[in-house]
């Protein structure tokens, strides 16, 4: 009898070995499937729309952003063209020179709008399928841009918010402050953190996430400027948010 209950015991503590290596392969916590609602689009007046290439994740984007990168045509050489061309009257528009400037600047406009698309599609290709940018100030060298984004994060397998906030938190440097949020495709999570840098400045985050069925949705807000810069269009931008529902 004792030889039948040490058999048996090795077989229960296989089989809890094989459980316990299961759910750390599978990684994901209990819980019943999410899915983000299937809501309407709704864009306040003067706001466009960001959009994925394949229109599954839709965003609004208020005034004084805009969906992009930084361009060639934003630097000082392409504002400068953009002024000589504006500048130009009646009779230079129609001579050599006027017509050599206007090549040079739609040259410079082609070259940007070609390398704006490259870098959008370098970064679909890491998950960041919608990046917007802040248009009222330039970028400073060693700065973050100030812009708002969102990745798309595939788990292979069924995630809960809690998931999706024990990845962000490596986006962060300290624990960051968390807020449950409801959102009109569904609910979701604020995580924030104001950080001082090595060379005095400040940095500022904002994350929202949600999850549908398999993939977490990482909508961050970064800024180097006053948390002011972003604090007034984070909450609003993410009543726009929406993404099209996997399949149940």
């Amino acid at each position: 009898m004792g030889a039948t209950f040490r058999v048996t015991l090795c077989a229960m503590r296989r089989t809890l070995r094989l459980a316990t290596l299961a759910i750390l392969v599978c990684g994901c916590s209990h819980g019943p499937m999410v899915h983000a609602k299937n809501v309407p689009d709704s864009i306040p007046s003067g706001w466009t729309e960001g959009k994925s290439a394949d229109g599954s994740v839709r965003i609004g984007i208020p005034g004084g952003w805009r969906f992009g990168v930084d361009r060639m045509d934003s630097s000082p050489l392409g504002m400068a063209n953009d002024a000589m061309s504006s500048q130009q009257d009646q009779s230079m528009q129609g001579s050599e020179l006027g017509e050599q400037v206007q090549q040079m600047a739609n040259g410079i406009k082609q070259q940007a709008d070609e390398q704006e698309q490259k870098q959008l599609a370098d970064l679909a290709a890491k998950g960041i399928v919608v990046n917007v940018i802040s248009v009222g100030t330039r970028p400073i060298p060693g700065e973050a841009r100030t812009r708002y984004y969102v990745k798309k994060s595939p788990q292979g397998h069924a995630v809960q918010l809690v998931d999706a906030a024990e990845k962000e938190r490596g986006q962060f440097e300290h624990k960051p402050l968390l807020h449950n949020i409801t959102l009109p495709i569904g609910p979701a999570l604020k995580l924030s953190e104001k950080r001082t840098l090595t060379d005095g400045g400040e940095f500022y985050q904002i994350s929202y996430l949600v999850v549908d069925g398999e993939d977490i949705y990482s909508i961050r807000f970064i800024t180097e400027e006053s948390p002011a810069t972003i604090d007034a269009v984070a909450d609003q931008v993410m009543q726009t948010f929406r993404v099209m529902p996997s399949k149940a």
